[in-house]
C-alpha cells in the first residue's frame, strides 16, 4: 500500500511570446485550433505530458508523474523554441492509493462510508457520487472499495501528511488494521 502520484499540472513562463499559427505549422504532436481554444496543445512523448502554450509564453504541463518530468518536458520544449523559462510552480498533485490489503472487513463492502461520514466532517451524497469527500487543504476522495484519491495539492509534503492523516483516521476508527 503505497501513494502513487498519477499527475502533476505545473506552470512557467516562457521568455518569450510566440506567434501560435507559426508554430502550429512548424513543430511536431501539436494541435491548434483558436476557435476552440487559445493555446497550442504540444504533445510530449518522453516524458509523457502535454504542454498547453499561450502566444503570452505561458505554459501548463499536466500528464507528469514527478516535478523532474515536469520540468524535463518543459526544457524540451524551450530547446524547440530556442527559449528559457522562469516562474515554475506546481498548481495540483493528483495521487492515488488503494488501501484494501489492510482492510479489517465487516460487511459487504469495504469501507463503510455512512459510517465514516458519522465520524469524520465530510460530504457524502450517494445519490450523486459515489464517494466520501473531505475537504482540506488537499481534497481526499474516499470510495467504498478501498480506493483513495488525493487532489489539489501544490507540495509533495502536504500530499503526504494528507495521506498520512486519512490512515491514521481510518485505523483510528478501526478501518484498517496495520500489520507490524
Amino acid at each position: 500500500m503505497s501513494l502513487r502520484v498519477v499527475n502533476i499540472v505545473s506552470t512557467c513562463q516562457l521568455n518569450s511570446s510566440f506567434n501560435l499559427n507559426t508554430l502550429a505549422q512548424t513543430l511536431i504532436n501539436v494541435e491548434y485550433n483558436p476557435s476552440k481554444f487559445s493555446g497550442l496543445i504540444k504533445k510530449i512523448r518522453s516524458p509523457h505530458t502535454t504542454i498547453l502554450l499561450f502566444s503570452n509564453g505561458k505554459c501548463v504541463v499536466t500528464g507528469a508523474r514527478t516535478e523532474n518530468d515536469s520540468k524535463r518536458s518543459i526544457r524540451k520544449l524551450c530547446k524547440q523554441l530556442k527559449t528559457s523559462f522562469k516562474d515554475f510552480k506546481i498548481q495540483n498533485i493528483v495521487a492515488s492509493t488503494d488501501i484494501t490489503p489492510v482492510i479489517t472487513k465487516k460487511s459487504g463492502t469495504v469501507i463503510d462510508l455512512v459510517r465514516l461520514h458519522e465520524v469524520i466532517d465530510s460530504t457524502y451524497e450517494p445519490e450523486r457520487y459515489s464517494a466520501l469527500i473531505i475537504k482540506r487543504e488537499v481534497k481526499t476522495i474516499i470510495f467504498h472499495n478501498g480506493k483513495i484519491n488525493f487532489t489539489g495539492a501544490k507540495e509533495f509534503d502536504t500530499l503526504q501528511s494528507a495521506y498520512i492523516d486519512v490512515l491514521t483516521l481510518l485505523e483510528n476508527n478501526n478501518f484498517i488494521v496495520f500489520d507490524v
